[in-house]
């Protein structure tokens, strides 16, 4: 399928050229923007433990951990995990586009309270599930939140980095992501042999929660979106 995939990306992109640099097209540099000066911006810090909790469960605990629920916690066969799989590919899959013309439409913060409230809801319903169609109603809830959060999450960093290149600052967001992806299966299990698959989902949920409470705090990024110069917006904003 990869094979597959590289050889249509090669045939759709195949009369593409390069872009002129912004240095060919404006006669001067522009400076990549620095991390440090993102993290100055709540919005930047917001988004980076919004990453970290994206990683965590839609990363790390719906592919770990899931699984063990259905065939240890509910008796299930293999098959099951990937019903559950699927529920929550369909989930995003049905969601993913408008989202993305919403957090333009509507804002970022909107779309992020909304994802990570239903990403949170559908994991809170997995240990109270007695059934494989009801952990797979909950994988397609999470799917859905996960649609909302994508995109949003994306478009946040895109506003902190504005015109300028910003390779670092993105690079930050998506390392984050992978510590959540990394250390929540880890942490999860060590809480399901310690007390069981309750506390290790509400915990996915709490956190899930905390985020969406701290972007109720955090004005929307799309204030930060600079001017056609290309300059990083103050931290101020």
């Amino acid at each position: 399928m990869l094979l597959v995939a590289a050889a249509l990306v090669g045939l759709a992109l195949r009369r593409s050229t390069t872009l002129p640099s912004r240095r060919d097209r404006a006669d001067q540099p522009v400076a990549p923007a620095r991390l440090w000066d993102a993290i100055r911006h709540s919005q930047y810090r917001s988004a980076l433990l919004s990453f970290f909790a994206f990683g965590w469960g839609s990363f790390g605990v719906r592919v770990a951990t899931i699984p063990l629920f259905l065939t240890v916690g509910l008796g299930a066969d293999a098959a099951a995990a990937g019903w559950a799989l699927a529920a929550y590919a369909a989930g995003n899959a049905i969601f993913i586009f408008p989202s993305g013309r919403w957090a333009d439409s509507l804002g970022r913060k909107p779309l992020l309270l909304i994802g990570y409230a239903v990403g949170g809801a559908g994991f809170a319903i997995v240990p109270f599930a007695d059934s494989v169609v009801t952990v797979c109603i909950a994988m397609a809830v999470a799917g859905v939140g996960s649609a909302f959060i994508g995109p949003a999450q994306q478009a946040t960093i895109a506003d902190v980095v504005g015109k300028r290149p910003g390779g670092q600052v993105v690079a930050t967001s998506q390392m984050v992501m992978d510590l959540g992806a990394v250390i929540g299966p880890i942490i999860v299990g060590l809480i399901v042999d310690w007390s069981g698959f309750g506390l290790a989902f509400g915990i996915t949920a709490g956190i899930m929660a905390l985020v969406a409470i701290l972007w109720v705090f955090t004005k929307d990024s799309r204030v930060l979106q600079p001017p056609d110069t290309g300059a990083l917006p103050t931290a101020t904003q």
